[in-house]
């Protein structure tokens, strides 16, 4: 089970990236060189709460699978 929860996470991780990257090429694609790097900085702004919120809410599985994992591996340690 933790190799597969590993492996979960792995793809997880991955898929969150891969999202991001696509929509930063969304982005450059559509609104060109300069425009792209504006809307880009716009959207990846730390204080654009949305951005971080909907961030947080696309690598809660893979958060979830880590204390998942994390919780089966201290229920196995002896005391």
């Amino acid at each position: 089970m933790d190799k597969a929860l590993s492996w979960f996470i792995s793809g997880w991780v991955t898929f969150a990236a891969l999202v991001n990257l696509v929509a930063i090429a969304g982005m450059y694609i559509t609104h060109g060189l300069v425009g792209g790097w504006l809307q880009m900085t716009e959207v990846y702004s730390p204080f654009n709460l949305w951005n971080w919120a909907s961030e947080v809410i696309l690598l809660s599985p893979g958060i979830a699978a880590v204390y998942w994992k994390e919780r089966r591996e201290r229920a196995r340690r002896p005391n």
